[in-house]
């Protein structure tokens, strides 16, 4: 499960070149002069959830061990080559920061806080909200 890429010596190799999308990956440059090379990362870490943000719409939520202003986590653990589409028959509330909003912005990033690049396609985010029940009945 934690599985990582090395990158073993060999006589007639001095360097080795990456793509920008592997080194990614792997959490390194794309130039490496200096073998042995271990991954950073899993082969599995990062690549099999989204995690969607929004910064100054939400109060944040404790996800591990931290408190971030988070909307979703989402599992986009389908198999190469096909699309993440997910219905959410029961929708989580979470509390929302300001009484009035003009603008909202959302992040969809992966476990490492990069934000993940949609190649092609849509994303489509529905948003709903509702009013707050207050009761002093304790």
């Amino acid at each position: 499960m934690f599985k990582r890429i090395l990158i073993k010596p060999h006589a007639n190799i001095s360097r080795v070149q990456l793509s920008a999308r592997l080194a990614y990956f792997l959490g390194h440059d794309r130039d490496i002069k200096h073998l042995p090379m271990l991954g950073k990362y899993s082969t599995f870490s990062g690549s099999d959830l989204m995690y969607v943000y929004s910064e100054n719409m939400v109060e944040p939520q404790i996800i591990s061990h931290m408190k971030v202003p988070i909307l979703k986590v989402i599992n986009m653990n389908t198999g190469s080559g096909t699309n993440v589409e997910q219905t959410f028959t029961k929708p989580v509330y979470v509390r929302v920061r300001p009484t009035y909003l003009s603008r909202i912005g959302i992040q969809i990033k992966n476990d490492r806080d990069h934000f993940i690049p949609f190649n092609s396609g849509k994303v489509v985010v529905v948003l709903h909200f509702r009013p707050v029940k207050i009761s002093f009945d304790g």
